[in-house]
């Protein structure tokens, strides 16, 4: 049988972008024909759309060979969430060659939509020295790749994402009636009907992502009433948070989220699609309350 190719809609993509690209430059060639005004306007509409060296409005001097606009500011509110996240991982070592972030802010006109940049590397160095990491820079961890504040300034100034945090819902259903059909339902006081593992995670880095969400969930209308959403009752989180939560511990946050089968007859598998439906909108709801919460600082 055949497969569809999965680099089909990459391959697509860049093709849509080299066609818009043309498309700008046919545009511009023809504004050079009607005159000196228009050729001045097309001139600073390639420059400011197209072009935006990275060494523009440069005032001070970087660090580490990465070189950012010093006028380039952050949006002052949040901007609306990209369809889909299409990004690029750059590294410390690569942070620090000079004009290496242009060429990874180019690919905007590919259809690239974010930045991850590394912070601290598996050599236990951190890119940067900050007064709110006092220890790197006391254990002589901290070093000098790149400026934290002038990149992301220039990330945002082409209208891309910085990640910097992520949060995986590692979503499950659970069975409550094990014993067979028409047996008695699992006891509620050890069975909630939402159960969010944290077990592996540091509390205290995360506590802000987990309140909003459980907070989320417990406030939603279910029917009149409101639904029984716990921490570490039933299910702690299992291998996929303990690994992420072991080897990403400061940049992702894995919630383990197991709901019991409360919609449907686990044994038949006929399933509520009134309940189930309401269910799915009411944790679409609490992911974007996570959103929310991802764009404010730790507190």
């Amino acid at each position: 049988m055949l497969q569809p190719d999965p680099n089909e809609r990459f391959r697509e993509r860049r093709s849509q972008a080299r066609r818009r690209r043309a498309r700008r430059r046919i545009a511009a060639f023809s504004v050079l024909a009607v005159g000196t005004a228009v050729v001045a306007l097309g001139a600073r509409f390639l420059e400011e759309g197209e072009r935006a060296p990275l060494q523009a409005a440069q005032t001070t001097a970087p660090a580490a060979g990465t070189t950012v606009g010093a006028d380039e500011a952050a949006p002052s509110t949040p901007r609306e969430l990209p369809q889909e996240i299409r990004g690029v991982h750059v590294t410390m070592g690569l942070m620090s060659l000079r004009g290496k972030l242009n060429e990874y802010l180019a690919l905007v006109d590919e259809g690239m939509t974010a930045v991850q940049i590394d912070v601290k590397d598996e050599n236990g160095e951190v890119a940067f020295a900050s007064p709110v990491a006092p220890l790197a820079t006391r254990v002589g961890a901290a070093r000098d790749y790149y400026e934290p504040e002038r990149v992301a300034q220039r990330v945002h100034a082409k209208g891309l994402y910085l990640i910097g945090r992520v949060v995986v819902f590692d979503l499950h259903s659970y069975n409550h009636m094990r014993d067979g059909v028409g047996s008695t339902f699992a006891d509620p006081a050890q069975n909630p009907e939402i159960n969010l593992g944290t077990g592996s995670m540091n509390r205290l880095r995360w506590g802000q992502i987990v309140d909003r969400w459980l907070a989320d969930i417990r406030d939603c209308d279910y029917f009149g009433r409101r639904l029984d959403v716990r921490e570490n009752v039933k299910f702690f989180g299992g291998h996929l948070p303990g690994w992420i939560h072991a080897n990403f511990p400061e940049t992702v946050c894995a919630l383990a989220i197991e709901v019991k089968k409360f919609f449907m007859d686990e044994w038949t598998g006929q399933l509520d699609a009134r309940q189930h439906e309401a269910l799915g909108r009411i944790l679409a709801r609490a992911a974007e309350g996570v959103a929310e919460e991802l764009q404010k600082p730790i507190a």
